[in-house]
């Protein structure tokens, strides 16, 4: 059931503020055709 996916580092950022309008149409494409970011500033 699922994969296994081993790391090194572990890393949670508290505080961070998300935002797809920085990246031209990244905004309108998420969620479509396997479209994701992670884009954080």
């Amino acid at each position: 059931m699922g994969n296994k996916l081993d790391y090194d580092y572990l890393v949670v950022a508290a505080g961070i503020q998300i935002d797809w309008t920085k990246v031209k149409g990244l905004k309108e494409s998420i969620g479509k055709n396997g479209v994701c970011s992670n884009l954080l500033f």
